[in-house]
């Protein structure tokens, strides 16, 4: 079904497509959180960083309905903009943690910060081509979402690794 006034997006060009814009006051940032005592690298990171309208994805996908080829294709081109935000949230410091046995050293323990991050991506605006019906998604859906965690080990560095093979 169309809408009075807007123009089918299934007969459209990907030429003809004009993707919204983001806010032009908002941009990629910080919005502090004070820092916790020896971080290391991962310092930088705390707080929320949000992207705006600022992702591209493009990607083949498996084109199951489509007529048999040379009339059709078994793939579809599905194109997107997306908002990101990656939270970087303190966990815990000075975490021990057993790690290698090192040549001339007795002293084998890790200490470990540790900084849980979550990435969530929402789709701006996406279309496809072949045109399948619908199956791009509408504007807001979420698309990705990942959890995980960063370690900075703050005793060691990889020069104190002097491992060669089985030479110890």
């Amino acid at each position: 079904m169309v809408d009075q006034g807007k123009p089918d997006r299934r007969t459209r060009k990907f030429s003809e497509v004009v993707p919204p814009k983001p806010p032009s006051t908002i941009r990629l940032t910080n919005r502090g959180v004070p820092p916790v005592r020896n971080l290391g690298p991962l310092e930088q990171l705390l707080g929320v960083w949000t992207g705006l309208g600022t992702g591209w994805n493009m990607i083949a996908l498996p084109f199951h309905n489509a007529p048999a080829p040379p009339a059709g294709f078994k793939f579809r081109v599905l194109m997107n903009q997306y908002s990101e935000e990656l939270t970087f949230t303190f966990v815990d410091d000075d975490v021990p943690n057993r790690g290698l046995l090192r040549p001339g050293q007795t002293d084998f323990a890790q200490f470990v910060v540790t900084v849980d991050y979550q990435q969530k991506i929402a789709q701006v605006f996406a279309e496809d081509r072949p045109d399948s019906g619908g199956l791009a998604g509408q504007n807001g859906l979420p698309i990705h979402h990942e959890p995980g965690l960063w370690l900075y080990e703050k005793n060691r560095r990889s020069q104190d690794d002097q491992i060669k093979g089985d030479v110890v």
